[in-house]
């Protein structure tokens, strides 16, 4: 399986979560049953990447006094136990109360891709998380279908997006039944609108510089803003000076317009700019950041700016 290495995403999401809402409200109530915690077996990929512990202390603490008023979704394993669909922070919430039981919504199914559908749905639907979440989520999804390792994936992701674009024909039928399973995948979630955008996404995640994705998983940035500062790490500089720039960057809060003059300006550094109109850019920049910082001066540095200004 794939290795734990990996904002316009909202409506598609919205629809997908409609469709498992419909799916739930269509069970019965002997669906509706308590299930010894014990017997609840994790999805057999990552399903998730980052939990925050105290909404798990906070829901625990809701619980402890309303009740679960959601049940979790399982499906009925061959061996008598179940298989985590949607659920886990209210299982861990159940564990910290010292329960062992828990309610559940049973799907009697043997297919991976509905499961894995809704799985999809209920969870981020709940969890609101970040979209690299949401790439790491189709990618393991992926992998466990298809049996196949990170460049084993690549690699057929890659030849489905020719295939996609009109460059690369073939016979290869094992291939062919392995593109149409990443395709039902993505008509199944509804996030991606083509497999060129997936492998776009795909490609430039796993490119991420490693606190560019912590960032992401905290809601720091987006992917956008991730993407133009993944681009200081094509500079000549050291790996030293190319992680504290991203650092830094990260807490600046900039904007992608911002990300990539900061960029820009970072791979320039150590070279003489000819370029008039960068030059303006560059300025502009650092005035925006001479703005930002105007409030933490102190009386003696305003009146040295004021009449440093003054004298244009």
């Amino acid at each position: 399986m794939l290795k734990n290495r990996f904002a316009g995403m909202a409506n598609n999401m919205k629809k997908a979560v409609e469709k498992s809402d419909l799916q739930v409200s269509k069970k019965t109530k002997d669906n509706l049953i308590e299930i010894e915690i014990l017997n609840i077996e994790n999805p057999p990929f990552h399903d998730r990447y980052s939990v925050d512990t105290g909404s798990i202390k906070t829901l625990a603490e809701d619980i402890s006094i309303h009740g679960l008023i959601n049940p979790i979704s399982v499906r009925r394993l061959e061996d008598g136990k179940y298989q985590r669909i949607a659920g886990y922070r209210r299982i861990e919430a159940h564990k910290l109360l010292g329960k062992t039981t828990i309610k559940a919504i049973i799907f009697e199914t043997d297919s991976d891709i509905d499961v894995i559908e809704l799985m999809f749905a209920e969870n981020y639907h709940r969890e609101n998380p970040s979209e690299y979440d949401v790439i790491v989520f189709h990618l393991e999804a992926l992998s466990y279908m298809l049996e196949k390792e990170e460049n084993e994936l690549k690699s057929i992701i890659s030849k489905a997006r020719k295939i996609e674009q009109g460059s690369l024909k073939t016979d290869d039928h094992n291939l062919l039944s392995q593109i149409d399973l990443v395709k039902e995948l993505l008509l199944k979630t509804k996030i991606f609108s083509s497999i060129n955008s997936f492998y776009q996404r795909m490609t430039n995640t796993l490119a991420l510089h490693s606190s560019l994705v912590e960032a992401m998983q905290s809601k720091q940035i987006y992917y956008s803003i991730a993407v133009e500062l993944n681009k200081a790490q094509n500079s000549d500089k050291s790996e030293s000076e190319i992680n504290k720039f991203i650092i830094l960057s990260i807490k600046e809060n900039y904007s992608v317009s911002e990300a990539k003059v900061a960029v820009s300006i970072f791979m320039k550094a150590s070279k003489s700019v000819d370029n008039l109109e960068q030059k303006k850019v560059d300025l502009k920049f650092k005035i925006k950041q001479l703005i930002k910082s105007i409030d933490n001066l102190n009386s003696a540095e305003l009146d040295k700016l004021d009449k440093y200004l003054s004298s244009y």
